[in-house]
């Protein structure tokens, strides 16, 4: 393995996250009371701040408006020490998130306005900056937050033949992948989206799942289950891993955290099982603590992997 610190470049969701988190449990069809906080988030955006824990080098693209809410977008992406090659569109609303949380910190529900992901993202293709970014990078991370076209120019055009892995964001993108699957690196992905790409029951065994998923071109995959054990697919490899024991405060972003450190520990050489338990164990230490991405750090993340005992299935 070279000492070369490697390159991702990350192509999607970099938005404004709006949260309200319930002071009794959820009563529907009537006013609930809440505490609101605000934040920048986004799938590809909370990947690479995880993946920056490592020391890798990510570069971004994302779009965004010429609001209030872009400006916050912007000042992020540089605090965190990612490239922004973003576009800016002074006539249009940053993409934004809300997500309603019971007071453990479990999702009600979420509703997301993107509309400025569909086409916006990738018209910066041809870009200069963007072409050499991805002629730079050594991996490229794709949410579905772009279109289905948007998806197949990444794959078939961007990446030069380097690998590109993919975050499903939704039960209602994640089939945007379809025709990708057999191109994808790995795909990372809750039950519930595995369902919606396979056609399967969400209540589905998670071994059925992923066998669905490999019947249909997917080499590697990652299939969180919340606190439950996550399903890996790796080629004709299936196992299971249970996350660390967390204390849930916030469950926003911990996917992002996991597909984020999985890919960095793969491009930094280690192997998937071991990029699997450093995964887990920083989605276990993301929900443990307020925030799509709290300040944790790869020591912690290292230490945790290192102390628990691992029972893969």
């Amino acid at each position: 393995m070279s000492n070369a610190i490697p390159n991702l470049l990350l192509i999607g969701g970099a938005h404004v996250d709006r949260q309200a988190r319930l002071l009794a449990p959820h009563l529907p069809q009537t006013s609930n009371p809440v505490t609101v906080s605000e934040d920048v988030g986004g799938g590809c955006f909370n990947a690479g701040r995880a993946a920056k824990r490592f020391g890798l080098h990510v570069a971004m693209l994302s779009a965004r408006g010429g609001d209030a809410a872009g400006a916050l977008v912007e000042a992020a992406i540089s605090a965190a020490g990612i490239v922004d090659h973003s576009s800016v569109h002074l006539d249009r609303a940053t993409p934004s998130y809300t997500s309603i949380l019971e007071p453990s910190g479990e999702l009600v529900t979420a509703i997301a306005d993107m509309d400025l992901y569909e086409t916006a993202i990738e018209r910066s293709f041809k870009r200069a900056p963007v072409q050499r970014a991805a002629e730079l990078a050594d991996a490229l991370l794709i949410d579905a937050n772009l279109s289905g076209t948007g998806l197949k120019s990444v794959v078939t055009d961007l990446a030069f033949d380097k690998p590109v892995y993919a975050m499903a964001i939704s039960a209602s993108k994640v089939g945007r992948f379809s025709a990708l699957l057999p191109q994808i690196a790995c795909l990372f992905m809750n039950r519930f989206e595995a369902a919606a790409l396979t056609g399967l029951s969400a209540q589905s065994e998670m071994r059925n799942l992923a066998a669905a998923l490999q019947n249909m071109g997917l080499r590697r995959a990652v299939i969180s289950d919340g606190k439950n054990p996550a399903m890996f697919l790796d080629g004709g490899e299936v196992f299971t891993l249970a996350p660390p024991p967390a204390n849930s405060v916030d469950v926003t972003g911990a996917g992002d955290g996991l597909a984020g450190t999985m890919v960095a520990s793969l491009l930094l050489g280690k192997s998937f099982k071991q990029a699997a338990e450093l995964s887990m164990a920083a989605a276990s230490l993301t929900v443990s603590r307020q925030g799509a991405s709290p300040a944790i750090n790869a020591t912690e993340i290292e230490a945790l992997t290192s102390s628990h005992q691992w029972n893969q299935e």
